[in-house]
């Protein structure tokens, strides 16, 4: 069988998008940011590919698809195995809980059985979380929803066959970052859907990477070593971002009310619209 890399990088993007303050996709006191993982990928429900099918490389191709599927949550090493116990415990209370049906719909991807509303992957795992165990995190939500083959999601999304990860999603966040605002690689890498190092390295390594100098550290903070792709620019990022009225404190770290949001990136990445720059202090 064959995932193709286009319909992973459908997945991908599902996974990546998040929604903004809709009260069917957000579960009341949760955190809003997105989802810090890996690349992810894409489950079964076997159609067949036509010559016009939009997610094949080739007609005659076997392609997976998972809309429909329904998905289990198994908690990961990324909690102890207390916690772990206390999210069984809670879910064998009430198994719906610990079910949920995947669409293809990136405000909305997965549909918990417990309450029939559409959430991302993480927010249902943060409200386990806080019900089962009252704890207050950011999970790596993805990886702890699995297909019926025991597979989670960056797995499946993995499995494109050796694909290249697909940056245009990245690159249209950044054409629309606004003058005078700044983010994190790791705020964007969890837009995008896949982790801080390698996007930092393909943001090095990238000539079409624009708007790249208003990319920053978590501490808000310039990377050492960055480099306009522009020859010609002689300035340092500190001094361009300057020019470009965020702040700095004695410190080195960029105006946190510059920074843009994970909810306000994902904006750029789904409607392309610039949020309003905040008020100069």
């Amino acid at each position: 069988m064959v995932t193709s890399p286009a319909h992973a990088r459908r997945i991908l993007r599902t996974l990546g998008a998040q929604s903004r303050g809709d009260d069917q996709r957000h579960v009341a006191g949760t955190p809003n940011r997105g989802e810090r993982m890996p690349p992810t990928e894409c489950p079964e429900a076997e159609v067949a590919c036509r010559p016009d099918h939009a997610t094949c490389p080739a007609p005659l191709v076997t392609c997976r698809d998972i809309e429909g599927t329904e998905l289990e949550l198994k908690p990961t090493k990324e909690v102890t195995a207390e916690v772990r116990l206390q999210i069984e415990e809670w879910i064998a209370a009430d198994p719906k809980r610990g079910r949920a049906i995947w669409h293809n719909d990136p405000r909305g991807p997965l549909e918990w059985a417990y309450d029939g509303k559409r959430y991302r992957p993480t927010t249902i795992v943060q409200q386990i979380l806080a019900e089962a165990a009252d704890l207050q995190r950011n999970p790596r939500g993805p990886r702890w929803w699995r297909l019926p083959d025991g597979r989670d999601l960056p797995t499946v999304a993995g499995d494109a066959d050796g694909a290249a990860f697909d940056w245009t999603g990245l690159h249209n966040i950044l054409s629309h970052v606004p003058k005078g605002r700044w983010a994190t690689y790791g705020d964007l890498a969890q837009v995008v859907v896949t982790a801080a190092q390698p996007l930092g390295q393909h943001i090095t390594r990238c000539s079409d990477c624009p708007n790249a100098h208003r990319v920053l550290g978590s501490d808000g903070r310039p990377r050492d070593g960055f480099k306009f792709s522009d020859e010609a620019e002689t300035r340092g990022q500190k001094e361009v971002l300057e020019g470009e009225e965020v702040g700095f404190s004695s410190a080195g770290r960029a105006e946190e009310s510059r920074r843009l949001s994970g909810a306000e990136l994902s904006s750029l990445l789904s409607e392309g619209q610039p949020p309003a720059s905040p008020s100069a202090h």
